[in-house]
């Protein structure tokens, strides 16, 4: 979408074309409608309080005797139903603050944008600035740029003769444009945006378009060709498996191997062993005979 600059006298001096992911987006009232109601939800102080029966300064006897008054059971005076009682159910301080994720804000904003592009609402301009606070000279801006419509004008930074010469004026607001929020947008008939403050709103919602783009990228991929990539990765992770698998049972087999042989090698060394000490026994048993003969002899 295309939209002519202008200068503070109402001159078109160029055009511009706006960035589309942002004036030409998906208009979603049901998200707008959620961020409007999340900001006025958290602008309340919620410091409403109302005293209970328990916290009414107020005498504490019976205010009459229990029988022969032929009127109801009373106790105290500071039950709700007296003058001057406690308030029943009344309100207490609470908070009353709403959470909602960056993302939807900003998606919030951005249809809002695009619905002030689409309803011609939104004014370029090339620069806003004056030379002192004037009120008058703003209300002339003002009718040559929005004519009767109520304006919110964003500005890039703070600029104290601007926003002074419009703080008198009732249907004219001057708003910081890092400060972009949905009631204001919703809430003004146009929306007058110098070149500088453009840049800084591009530059926040602007951000995640590209992530968005690239995502609905990856969606428009032909489906055969994303089964035939996933079919390839899997075949090339079970081939890895399984010569992980191989080479690990081989490394098995060779251990278990090497421990048989160990077995095997101990096992022969204590055969060995015993036959010595068997020989050394049957020495010694013909030792002892020779022995005995000798003595006999």
């Amino acid at each position: 979408m295309e939209l002519p600059i202008y200068n503070l006298a109402g001159e078109q001096v160029d055009r511009m074309e706006l960035p589309a992911g942002i004036f030409a987006a998906k208009i979603n009232n049901g998200l707008m409608h959620q961020a409007l109601v999340r900001q006025l939800a958290n602008s309340r102080k919620g410091t409403h309080k109302a005293k209970g029966r328990s916290e009414v300064r107020y005498s504490t006897t019976k205010i009459y005797r229990q029988k022969g008054t032929g009127r109801a059971r009373h106790g105290s005076r500071r039950a709700p139903i007296f003058v001057g009682g406690g308030v029943a159910h009344g309100p207490h301080p609470r908070s009353y603050a709403k959470k909602m994720p960056r993302k939807m804000r900003r998606a919030a904003l951005r249809s809002a944008l695009t619905a002030k592009a689409t309803a011609g609402d939104i004014v370029l301009i090339d620069r806003i600035v004056m030379d002192r606070p004037k009120t008058k000279d703003m209300v002339a801006a003002m009718d040559q740029l929005v004519g009767d419509s109520s304006a919110l004008i964003l500005m890039a930074e703070q600029d104290e003769n601007v926003e002074l010469s419009a703080r008198n004026i009732p249907t004219v607001k001057t708003l910081r444009a890092n400060y972009l929020n949905i009631r204001d947008l919703l809430g003004f008939g146009k929306v007058v945006i110098p070149l500088a403050a453009m840049e800084i709103i591009t530059g926040f919602l602007g951000r995640e378009d590209e992530e968005w783009e690239y995502d609905y990228e990856l969606a428009d991929v032909d489906e055969d060709e994303t089964m035939a990539a996933a079919v390839e990765s899997v075949e090339e992770e079970t081939t890895t498996a399984a010569t992980m698998d191989t080479d690990e049972v081989a490394t098995e087999l060779d251990v278990e191997e090497d421990a048989v042989t160990a077995v095997e090698d101990e096992e022969a060394t204590g055969d060995d062993v015993v036959a010595d000490t068997d020989e050394e026994v049957e020495v010694d048993d013909d030792d002892e005979t020779t022995t005995e003969e000798e003595e006999e002899a």
